[in-house]
């Protein structure tokens, strides 16, 4: 599995132009296409308000949540990378 996920992180980070592995909003991308491509039931949500946008990620099951961190480590080339708690600044629901 490990070796799959490398290989879609590593496609996936070819398709984002300029792609910066310490911007958050390139790494929120990655988790974003990893969700569909592995048809995930977790989801992100994007919601406006008077201090800007706030992304929330709904995470479905604990497997989902470990795929994710993964591919968050992935994405940013380092073993301690972002959590995906740090990503999404604790806007965090688990459905599970």
């Amino acid at each position: 599995m490990t070796t799959h996920l490398q290989a879609f992180v590593v496609d996936a980070k070819r398709q984002i132009k300029g792609f910066d592995e310490q911007n958050v909003e390139c790494i929120r991308e990655i988790v974003r296409k990893s969700m569909a491509f592995y048809q995930m039931k977790s989801y992100e949500e994007v919601e406006e308000t008077q201090f800007g946008r706030v992304h929330s990620l709904h995470l479905h099951s604990m497997m989902e949540e470990n795929v994710l961190a993964k591919v968050v480590k992935l994405a940013m080339n380092q073993e301690e990378g972002l959590s995906l708690e740090e990503l999404y600044n604790s806007h965090i629901s688990r459905h599970y």
